[in-house]
């Protein structure tokens, strides 16, 4: 036991007491309220000095803190923070499902919804329907930018699960209207009445559109790779006539004794000037073989492969295909004298043409003529309501139907 505590390691400040010690060890506890703090000192042993100056004590303290917490209040801790945590976690965890995804039925609802509402103001105002099926519909409406044209809207789906319900306007980007659809239809209320329809076209039957059976002063012209013969007409056709077809075409030709040369005849159209145009409407094959050699009519089979409106014309031309002579003509001046045909030709495969005057070959052109019929009765269709259903999503819940009352009971155009 020690007695005689110095505190003057507190300053002075801090009241002390005697407590029991270890042998050698004072321990300084500080009396102030609720501090259990012990903060024992360890006494060195004297040092004696040997220089003759007598001797001197040094005392010198060693200070032990003995602070932290037990086992058991680190425990408690831990548990307590566990429990804190998980009762945190829950309440984050519940604050999420309250947080609408978007993926819930009554999302799915509202979004269909919408764009069900969307459809509905585009297609009530409706002038004509130009496209009705199951799963599109394209309307014309009023003009909406002031650019005195109406707008064209279409809405469609794929008919794919899972694919969009897309809008277009005047044919532009579609835009995505509803997603993951998974169903949409369209039933159209539909009243019926008989109107007229286009005219029916009346075809007669072949005629002769071309006749030059013979040519005086005539003389040869070989049909080579490099030159070629074209004759240019402009069929009389009676009025009515819209348009007009060739069927077969007859050429007077020979070979040039040989074989081994091909040629071959097409169709352009002709305006009735002095130039030919690099359209071709149809041409066929003429082999050397195939021709006698002696002036004989050849025939050609085009089946009504051309057509042509009736202020447009046509030439008869004949080129050369190989190295050799495809083939001889008969040329000369038409007999009789005809005012509606022309004959060209070209030493320069086709690139310029040089017009011969009232010259021409042997050749008949035989077709059909074209007029405007009576019109048609057919069936008009005119809708008053629709009905739209679609469903976004697997749930079949979230199904959602409106109807459409049209109100210009548009017409549907076929």
């Amino acid at each position: 036991m020690l007695t005689d505590v110095d505190h003057e390691r507190s300053g002075g400040i801090l009241p002390t007491r005697q407590v029991t010690a270890f042998p050698g060890e004072s321990i300084l506890r500080s009396t102030m309220p609720g501090n259990t703090s012990y903060r024992p000192l360890v006494d060195y042993p004297r040092i004696t000095r040997s220089d003759g100056m007598g001797d001197r004590s040094a005392w010198g303290r060693r200070w032990y803190c003995r602070c932290g917490f037990t086992l058991i209040e680190m425990m408690a801790a831990i548990a307590i923070m566990v429990i804190l945590f998980g009762a945190i976690t829950s309440v984050i965890m519940l604050g999420s499902k309250a947080v609408d995804d978007g993926r819930s039925p009554t999302s799915r609802i509202v979004r269909t919804g919408n764009a069900l509402d969307e459809m509905k103001s585009d297609l009530a105002y409706a002038l004509v329907i130009t496209e009705a099926t199951t799963t599109s519909i394209a309307v014309s409406v009023a003009d909406r930018d002031n650019d005195g044209d109406t707008e064209k809207i279409r809405y469609s789906w794929t008919g794919t699960a899972g694919d969009p319900l897309v809008r277009e306007y005047n044919e532009g980007t579609a835009q995505t209207v509803a997603t993951d659809v998974k169903s949409f239809a369209i039933k159209y209320d539909r009243i019926i009445t008989e109107g007229l329809g286009d005219p029916v076209p009346n075809e007669s039957g072949e005629t002769n559109l071309l006749a030059i059976a013979e040519v005086a002063n005539s003389a040869q012209y070989s049909v080579t790779r490099d030159a070629w013969i074209a004759d240019c007409f402009m069929p009389d056709l009676p009025d009515g006539t819209i348009s007009w077809r060739i069927n077969r075409v007859y050429i007077k030709a020979s070979s040039d004794g040989q074989t081994n040369g091909a040629s071959r005849i097409a169709i352009v159209p002709y305006d009735g000037g002095s130039s030919l145009s690099t359209d071709v409407l149809s041409q066929k094959a003429i082999p050397e073989a195939s021709l006698n050699d002696f002036l004989s009519w050849y025939e050609v089979d085009f089946s009504k492969e051309v057509e042509l409106d009736e202020d447009k014309g046509a030439c008869i031309g004949l080129a050369g295909t190989g190295a050799n002579t495809a083939m001889v003509l008969e040329c000369g001046n038409e007999n009789p004298q005809m005012n509606n045909s022309k004959l060209f030709t070209s030493e320069d495969k086709g690139k310029s043409w040089s017009e011969y005057g009232s010259s021409s070959f042997p050749l008949f052109v035989f077709g059909t003529l074209i007029t405007e019929g009576d019109p048609e009765i057919v069936d008009v269709y005119n809708i008053p309501n629709i009905t739209i259903s679609l469903r976004s999503g697997d749930d079949p819940n979230t199904q959602v139907e409106a109807g459409v009352a049209l109100l210009n009971v548009p017409e549907i155009l076929r």
